[in-house]
């Protein structure tokens, strides 16, 4: 609609212009009806209404650049949060023995981190095909404290330590599955949810950028499930219509006990002291 109004408004913008060459040659063509009909004036409107119409169009069917690509890129992050929980849907599935609860311990204090939380417990939910017979989820890293003047003010401490974990197992004794959003703490071992782990009363999952001493724990199944994220990958790619196991792909690397020592020799800087944080 928009190019038929330009096209139209154009044709008689020519037109007008050559009507007024005749008028000087010819004082019999200022007389003939198409002058008044498709004279300036008409010309003009047009332009003016192709132009609203262009407004318009920009405003209810587009956005500028940098807004839908921001919007892309947050809704990628959402699908890849779904992917994650997909994974780790199934390959729980596969490994639980039984009936079993699972508890996510997550430090999305945030509410962006929440809306990613939930994207992560759908995609969790599609995974599953057998033995997950509930979820409980715990938010660790957010204290609401009063300040001076009475507002409440929110102090996010993303450090988790291995106390708050036994903390929350112990709050939630009826899952026997952990999956840990976040990444261990290094006072993990020798703690009492690594002695259940170990002892095989607990199956545990991570999601970790830094696997840098944890291939013995990984080797040994007292990390059942692990997921490392990518630093490279190409942010404008659109995922939707792409499935969740590809999504997954593209995000992160897949470490568990069966794969852990290919994953050595082809991720070797992975488990690099230079790669520890």
């Amino acid at each position: 609609m928009l190019y038929l109004f330009l096209f139209i408004a154009i044709s008689l913008t020519i037109i007008s212009f050559h009507n007024s060459k005749n008028r000087e040659r010819h004082p019999l063509w200022s007389n003939f009806k198409l002058d008044r009909m498709l004279g300036t004036n008409s010309a003009t409107v047009f332009w003016a209404t192709s132009i609203l119409i262009a407004i318009i169009m920009l405003i209810l069917d587009s956005e500028p650049g940098e807004t839908k690509t921001k919007h892309q890129r947050l809704e990628n992050e959402r699908v890849a949060q779904k992917a994650l929980g997909h994974y780790f849907g199934k390959r729980f599935s596969h490994l639980a023995q039984g009936e079993s609860k699972v508890l996510i311990i997550d430090n999305a204090g945030h509410e962006a981190g929440r809306n990613y939380h939930g994207a992560f417990v759908e995609g969790f939910e599609s995974g599953i095909f057998r033995h997950i017979s509930g979820i409980k989820e715990e938010f660790v890293g957010l204290e609401n404290k009063e300040s001076e003047n009475g507002e409440n003010t929110f102090n996010v401490d993303l450090h988790i330590d291995a106390e708050k974990i036994d903390e929350l197992v112990t709050k939630n004794e009826e899952c026997k599955i952990v999956i840990l959003l976040t990444d261990l703490p290094r006072n993990f071992i020798g703690s009492k949810t690594w002695i259940k782990v170990n002892h095989r009363e607990l199956l545990l999952g991570i999601v970790t950028s830094n696997v840098y001493n944890k291939g013995g724990m990984i080797f040994e199944s007292e990390i059942s499930v692990c997921a490392v994220p990518r630093t490279l990958y190409n942010y404008d790619k659109s995922y939707l219509n792409t499935n969740l196991e590809e999504v997954f792909a593209l995000r992160y690397i897949d470490i568990n006990p069966e794969n852990v020592a290919e994953m050595l020799k082809k991720h070797r800087q992975l488990f690099q002291p230079s790669n520890s944080r």
